[in-house]
């Protein structure tokens, strides 16, 4: 017997619920902070991050600053925007003064290919992601988040291998040109349309450069992925830097909170806290009321993990 989208969305609803009735949180643990400062040794979230749409900054930036969160600046992926910054990046200096947090910056993402057999579609890539780097510098930055540019075709055509070889030696190149001066500056490659976790994990392992990790896509992975996200989770392992989490059907990019879609988000988040090394959480969930209850389900796991206590770990 199938679920329809309607049974998944109830049944991920009831578990929420259960957790949501425990709410006021901060008066219970006394915890609202966005960053972890904790010298114990283990699994942590290091940091949430708020991760809007576009049309939602001026909501995920009040959401972040309340919470006091960091903050992914989504407005770059723009080609126009690139083309002449210095306006945006004024803006955007004042726009995230008030963060407390992490500040990330999306890059470019439309119909690049840093490894174009054709010369001149290789240079514009290029120059996009110089342009985003310049701007993540400019702003102070923690990470810039990029897409494989992995594309199904590649498989069938055959040319996988040819394209990953190139690709490794792009970034490499890449690297060495323009992250030299920035160590505080980490770019994190994110699954796009990769169907399993090791191809990803082999190409940062052998980028095998400080500033260039991972970044696992929980909607991507669910649309393209035969893995499950926990797999994916275990598979990147310390190559895992950043995280962009959120819910959809397995059909469409959605950006969905974490009670709506097919993933089991809440497992994803007690699987995630339970291993050892450090990540940052983004919340890409393009509805603010879906985003801010997303956070409220993030928060208890946090408080858990912060509390440090196995036993009192959700088994889901």
């Amino acid at each position: 017997m199938g679920y329809s989208n309607e049974n998944l969305h109830a049944s991920n609803r009831h578990r929420q619920r259960s957790l949501l009735q425990w709410i006021p949180l901060e008066a219970e643990t006394g915890y609202n902070q966005g960053t972890l400062s904790s010298d114990k040794e283990g699994p942590m979230i290091q940091q949430v991050v708020a991760a809007p749409k576009q049309s939602g900054v001026d909501e995920g930036l009040v959401f972040a600053q309340t919470h006091q969160l960091g903050y992914e600046i989504p407005v770059f992926v723009s080609p126009d925007i690139l083309d002449q910054p210095n306006e945006a990046i004024l803006e955007w200096k004042q726009k995230i003064s008030p963060i407390r947090g992490m500040v990330t910056l999306h890059g470019p993402v439309y119909d690049l290919n840093p490894v174009s057999l054709d010369p001149n579609i290789a240079a514009a890539s290029k120059l996009r992601y110089q342009q985003a780097v310049n701007v993540a510098k400019a702003l102070g930055c923690r990470y810039l988040v990029v897409h494989s540019q992995f594309n199904t075709i590649f498989s069938v055509a055959r040319v996988k291998t040819e394209w990953m070889n190139a690709t490794i030696d792009f970034w490499q190149q890449f690297a060495a040109e323009c992250l030299q001066d920035s160590p505080g500056l980490s770019i994190v490659l994110e699954n796009f349309m990769e169907e399993e976790p090791g191809q990803l994990r082999a190409m940062v392992d052998r980028i095998n450069h400080l500033q260039i990790k991972a970044c696992l896509d929980t909607g991507h992975a669910n649309i393209f992925s035969k893995a499950s996200v926990n797999a994916w989770l275990d598979e990147l392992e310390h190559q895992l830097v950043y995280i962009h989490s959120h819910n959809n059907y397995g059909h469409e990019d959605e950006h969905r909170g974490y009670s709506y879609g097919t993933l089991d988000m809440e497992g994803f988040i007690n699987h995630l806290i339970q291993l050892p090394y450090k990540v940052t959480l983004a919340l890409e969930i393009f509805n603010q009321p879906e985003l801010e209850e997303s956070y409220r389900i993030v928060q208890r796991y946090m408080a858990i993990q912060q509390e440090n206590i196995p036993e009192k770990t959700f088994l889901i």
